[in-house]
């Protein structure tokens, strides 16, 4: 799952998890 790795959160931002 790209879930995993890729959280969008709010507005923009982009978190990418190890």
């Amino acid at each position: 799952n790209r879930d995993d790795k890729i959280i969008f959160g709010k507005g923009t931002r982009l978190h990418i998890l190890p």
